[in-house]
Formats: structure tokens, sequence, C-alpha cells
């Protein structure tokens, strides 16, 4: 499967909101509680042909879709968030959209 990634809702075009595409339909991902955002945060901007991400927190500005994804957690050397262990996709019990990630990436677009 593969798996889309974009910004949306920053305040420049390397930062915002974390979306994903999932089975044709963008959603948010949930925050995870785990030890591992910048590696999450790297493989996200990785994907979006930056050089590296340099921060990962909740997003300033709420999601209104769904919620497709929980518990991400990178360790940094995969080439894609599904290669990296989650919780399951649609599987956010306990999730709202004040957990919505979001990430800022750092280095020129290759």
């Amino acid at each position: 499967m593969r798996i889309a990634v974009r910004l949306v809702d920053g305040r420049s075009p390397n930062e915002g909101r974390v979306e994903v595409r999932y089975n044709g339909t963008w959603g948010t991902i949930c925050k995870s509680k785990r030890r591992s955002y910048i590696e999450t945060a790297d493989v996200i901007c990785k994907m979006l042909n930056y050089k590296r991400g340099v921060r990962i927190g909740t997003a300033l500005v709420k999601g209104t879709g769904p919620i497709l994804l929980k518990g991400l957690d990178c360790y940094g050397g995969e080439r894609s968030i599904d290669e990296c262990p989650h919780d399951g996709w649609l599987n956010t019990n306990g999730c709202h959209h004040k957990q919505d990630v979001r990430v800022i990436c750092h280095g020129r677009k290759l």
C-alpha cells in the first residue's frame, strides 16, 4: 500500500498538521505518547523530500476530517510511515483533534 502525507494549515510550507491518505481518504494522525517524536518527524519530513524533521507536536489548527492513525512510533530509518510501528489504521479510540500531529521540517526540499 502506498501512503501519502502532506502538511496543512502551517505558517510556512515546511510545517503544519500532518495529514495522511489511507484508502483514498485524507485524515490526521493522533499524537503518540511514545518517546520517538523526532524520529517520527524525520520519516514524515523525508517522505515530503525535506532533509529532516526538527520538531513534532500538536497542531495549531485542529483537523476536521477523520483521525486515521494512532501511536505512530518511527525509529528514523524507515522510508515511509507505513514501515513504522503503530496501533493500526482506524484504531483511534481515545483520540481527539486536539492531539493531531504537527511537524516542522528542515532543509531544502530535494
